[in-house]
């Protein structure tokens, strides 16, 4: 039967402390080897481009452009998508090493995995577990993990990971040293891990079941230093669950379950991931969304079965050890914010997705390969003799449907495509692959695309409104307005349709109704740069020139380098008399290539001069 080596009894000079040369060496090559697993199986991410959430968190974040953004990523909740400051302040510092070019995101995701895959293999031969350097391997190589790393906005995943083995690493050695700078040293790493991703709000209670496995109880030392964290962590995540609905908008219809229902979907996710660990085919980036029945008795087998597990485990601790219990426990602690208690935005279009598990796999991983190990031993001599091929063939078979896995993620069209030929009712992929071909003026294959989208969900406003785009690029501003109030009246937080309803009432002439549009865009989305600069300009042609300064100096504050706002909002504090204040826009405008005429400098110098001269109405 399985069981996973506990180190009881095993005192703390027989750590890792000290190593001989040898050893070093030893570890150096084994490095080496996962460096160069992880680099040969993720190649094909580096030439790899933007895809889906990419759009918000980087190539359209305003947050990653300057040090205010830099701020506010960490002083401003709802500044960026999520609140995992970390991690954004990562790509803030990727932003201002590679600008917008995706070569160096996916190389420094490439790192991290390696950096992850070598410090879980560290904790592994920490804890004295057969087959440590095999399961890390899996754990780099095995295809559910390719959203994590190839996705760039999976970097939190990543990110979170590396702080949380880290923090793992040296409440190991604080364990056996009672070293409180390794303690001081843990408890840092893991509020790192906090700011990366909060999903790492579990860590004390897996680092618990780590020291009953270790030890086979909980002392009340560890109980007293792990609690405190367990407080901290806990708000962390509570705060993330209501950004979510707050800030993320996820909230309604598609995540209003009850609880029995949750239990299904809780319990059903379980199986699917441990299954998807096991048999990796197909893999896809949206799942098809499962019909949740509470009125459907044999739903309940999933939730049922699931927690039969872990009580089977416990009965046969005696038998089997405790290391199947802290497995299985372990892994539906780790994976529990992502099975449906918590609204999560993606739960949308599907309960289930890849990169939900990448921390909770490690303990199946290891589960499967000592168990595997376990077995080898029970044939004596003759497991010497397929281990290694076994092996290689394994990760040779992983890594090949990882390389495959990867391309997949190689721009947006060659993702969405994947996944309609894999779940054709997935509408936010034909939703999706139409937007790529609307950004490519391909608008036939655009509409098309949309149309399928409507077919699935008929009241996606999101798809209204870029159809409505597309209307508009085609020159039908009749269907366009159409398509946008659609849209508006559908979604009113899409501020983007009121404020396409603003500038077709503009292009038409009608300035009361083109600014009635602009005002619904920004009472929608207050942060919208563009209808604050569109409010500016018609209030100040109509004489409104206090008002439009308003709306001019709020465009900036949300876009510094918008150039057309300092130009026109240095012309309009020379109307009400803020000559210093013009000036400064002046010199802005300029330094954003957007100079003022000669004339206006001229006058401007001659106001601020002599603030009683004769002032122009309109320079």
């Amino acid at each position: 039967m399985v069981e996973l080596v506990s180190i009881r009894g095993v005192s703390s000079t027989s750590s890792n402390h000290g190593d001989s040369p040898v050893v070093d060496r030893q570890r150096l090559i084994g490095f080496a080897l996962m460096a160069l697993l992880v680099l040969s199986v993720y190649v094909p991410a580096l030439s790899g481009g933007f895809v889906w959430d990419d759009i918000t968190n980087v190539t359209e974040n305003t947050a990653l452009r300057s040090w205010q953004g830099l701020g506010a990523i960490w002083f401003e909740p709802g500044a960026t998508q999520q609140y995992y400051p970390l991690t954004y302040t990562s790509l803030w510092f990727d932003y201002h090493l590679w600008g917008l070019k995706p070569f160096g995101y996916h190389l420094v995701n490439i790192i991290l995995q390696i950096i992850n895959a070598s410090l879980l293999w560290l904790v592994l031969r920490h804890m004295r577990i057969p087959g440590a350097y095999l399961a890390a391997a899996i754990f780099a190589a095995h295809p559910v993990q390719v959203e994590s790393v190839v996705w760039i906005t999976e970097r939190k995943n990543l990110l979170s990971t590396m702080f949380y083995m880290g923090a793992t690493l040296k409440y190991l050695r604080f364990d056996e040293a009672r070293n409180n700078r390794d303690y001081a040293w843990a408890t840092t790493l893991f509020g790192c891990a906090l700011f990366a991703k909060t999903v790492t709000c579990t860590w004390p209670v897996i680092m618990g079941l780590l020291l009953v496995f270790r030890h086979g109880r909980l002392a009340g030392f560890h109980i007293k230093r792990l609690v405190p964290l367990l407080i901290i962590g806990i708000p962390f995540g509570l705060a993330t669950a209501w950004l979510e609905v707050h800030h993320a908008g996820s909230s309604g219809d598609a995540w209003s379950h009850s609880l029995p229902q949750k239990a299904i979907i809780a319990g059903r996710a379980l199986w699917f991931y441990a299954g998807k660990l096991l048999w990796p085919n197909p893999l896809m980036l949206v799942y098809p969304r499962w019909t949740i029945n509470a009125a459907d008795v044999l739903q309940y087998v999933y939730p049922v079965s699931a927690a039969a597990v872990p009580t089977a485990a416990w009965l046969l601790r005696r038998k089997v050890g405790i290391g199947p219990l802290v497995a299985v426990c372990g892994y539906g602690l780790t994976v529990a914010p992502a099975l449906g208690f918590f609204n999560v935005y993606f739960m949308r279009y599907s309960f289930v997705q890849d990169h939900f598990q990448y921390v909770a796999s490690i303990f199946i991983i290891v589960l499967c390969v000592v168990t595997l190990h376990r077995l080898s031993q029970r044939l004596g001599s003759f497991a010497g003799w397929i281990r290694l091929p076994a092996v290689l063939v394994l990760l040779v078979a992983l890594a090949g449907m990882t390389w495959r896995r990867s391309m997949v993620f190689h721009n947006a069209e060659t993702l969405w495509r994947d996944t309609i030929a894999q779940n054709p009712d997935a509408w936010v992929a034909h939703h999706n692959l139409g937007a790529v071909f609307l950004r490519q003026d391909r608008y036939d294959q655009a509409r098309l695309a949309f149309a399928e989208t409507l077919r699935i969900e008929p009241e996606h406003a999101k798809t209204y409104h870029n159809l409505g785009m597309l209307y508009w690029e085609k020159g039908d501003a009749a269907e366009a307005a159409r398509c946008f109030n659609k849209a508006f009246e559908l979604d009113p937080r899409i501020a983007r349709a009121a404020f396409c309803l603003g500038v077709i009432r503009q292009s038409l002439g009608d300035a009361d109704g083109a600014l009635a549009h602009f005002f619904d865009a920004v009472k929608s989305d207050p942060k919208l740069p563009q209808a604050h600069y569109n409010i500016a300009v018609l209030l100040d042609n109509q004489g409104e020139v206090a008002q439009a300064v308003q709306h001019y100096r709020k465009v900036i504050a949300l876009s510094p380098d918008f150039a057309e706002a300092h130009h026109n909002l240095a012309i309009a504090l020379y109307q009400v008399g803020d000559f210093t204040s013009a000036w400064r826009h002046v010199h802005a405008a300029e330094r954003l290539g957007m100079p003022l005429s000669p004339q206006f400098r001229s006058a401007l110098t001659r106001m601020r001069a002599d603030p009683l001269a004769t002032q122009p109405t309109r320079p």
